[in-house]
């Protein structure tokens, strides 16, 4: 029971600690983007996944990065409990599991193509951070 009751407070940290990092990724695209040109956008980082016609004339776009998918090697332990003369071996398994990094951004434009909004919509854990989103638009150029 104290392994579920651990599992789920590092599950609550660490859903707390994800949703500071995509604000932050959220202010970085709202500073980076509101006002350019979704093809300014587009340019960068790659062609929308799918495009919606509002009508008033605007669209909603959805921008996702290939996601990166990792394999986490599976883990196995043992105890041996000895009674009488006979030893008992009891081992317990964990499978091998597949997560996958992505993020997914909802972009917002008016009739000119003008970014009004763009947030992110899908943002897993990131490969160095806790939020994939910040790893793509927060990035710190090499001069500063």
């Amino acid at each position: 029971m104290a392994g579920v009751k651990n599992t789920i407070i590092y599950l609550t940290v660490l859903f707390l600690l994800t949703s500071c990092t995509t604000k932050e990724a959220n202010e970085a695209l709202i500073l980076k983007f509101v006002g350019t040109p979704t093809d300014q956008f587009f340019i960068q980082y790659g062609p929308p996944s799918q495009t919606y016609v509002l009508d008033s004339g605007g669209k909603i776009y959805l921008w996702s990065e290939i996601p990166t998918n990792y394999t986490v090697g599976g883990t196995s332990s043992s105890t041996v409990n000895v009674v009488g003369g006979t030893a008992y071996v009891n081992t317990t398994s964990t499978p091998a599991s597949t997560y996958s990094v992505q993020c997914t951004v909802k972009i917002i434009s008016n009739t000119e193509g003008i970014i009004t909004q763009i947030i992110a919509h899908h943002d897993t854990l990131g490969n160095w951070q806790l939020s994939r989103c910040n790893e793509v638009f927060n990035r710190q150029s090499k001069t500063q």
